[in-house]
């Protein structure tokens, strides 16, 4: 057997192994997913409860993550527009705490 051939089903071997090793493990990025997914609901139930005559038609556009090392205080930046998209025209911005999931502000989106 070729040196090629034996590197090949070493790194195979190998692959499989930690393949096999990291099954278990939690994924972050899906944890993350779903801590914004729950801040997209949050925003749209904060829109809701303000105007839910106006915000009823609105869906989450965006999610955005903001570390505290950016800000004062690590929050969720939630773009929501109404659908059928209106290019940003009548698009709001709710911003939550990632800490205790409290709404901080509701703001029009600056241009």
């Amino acid at each position: 057997m070729s040196d090629y051939r034996l590197a090949y089903v070493v790194w195979i071997l190998l692959s499989a192994l930690v393949f096999l090793g990291a099954r278990g493990l939690d994924d972050p990025v899906t944890q993350r997913d779903a801590e914004a997914a729950a801040a997209g609901r949050q925003a749209l139930a904060a829109l809701r409860t303000l105007d839910g005559g106006r915000y009823l038609n609105y869906d989450v556009v965006s999610i955005a993550s903001v570390e505290e090392e950016e800000t004062n205080a690590a929050r969720w930046i939630v773009l929501c527009d109404r659908s059928p998209r209106t290019r940003l025209d009548e698009a709001i911005v709710v911003e939550a705490g990632k800490t205790k999931g409290e709404i901080l502000r509701v703001r029009d989106v600056v241009r």
